[in-house]
């Protein structure tokens, strides 16, 4: 029983932390760059900026690049969010299993190689499932 409730409270804070720190940040941007005259005069300038390819999370980048995904043809905000739960759920497994083992030096060694291994093969399910992904009619797309 205590195994399941760090799991689900590890998803929990991990999932929390990456919605405060990037999803809700991209989403800004995006509501910035198509709303401009809500933003106050005097800080228009600074915050809204065109989103560029540089600007727009690691994760996302790796999809775009080795999977050829187009975000004109996606809702990115789905995307995003997918990509939390994902990373989210990879995080809770790690620490999960490595709560299981004895030693601090092992459970280092086990969970980073059990990390990148998770998250590889999650970012490759990601990237297939966007690949085969139709346009969906009604969302907002990435610009």
């Amino acid at each position: 029983m205590e195994q399941v409730l760090l799991f689900i409270a590890v998803y929990l804070l991990a999932f929390l932390l990456y919605y405060f720190t990037t999803i809700r940040v991209e989403l800004l941007k995006i509501k910035l760059q198509e709303q401009p005259e809500k933003v106050k005069k005097r800080r228009s300038s600074k915050r809204i900026k065109k989103i560029e390819e540089k600007d727009i999370p690691t994760e996302v980048s790796y999809l775009v690049l080795k999977y050829k995904i187009d975000l004109n043809k996606i809702s990115y905000r789905e995307l995003l969010y997918f990509i939390a739960l994902v990373a989210s759920f990879d995080i809770a497994v790690v620490v999960t299993i490595v709560s299981f083992l004895p030693w601090l030096l092992l459970q280092l060694i086990v969970g980073f190689i059990l990390a990148i291994l998770l998250i590889l093969i999650s970012f490759q399910i990601i990237g297939k499932h966007y690949q085969k992904a139709k346009p969906k009619k009604g969302k907002k797309k990435h610009v």
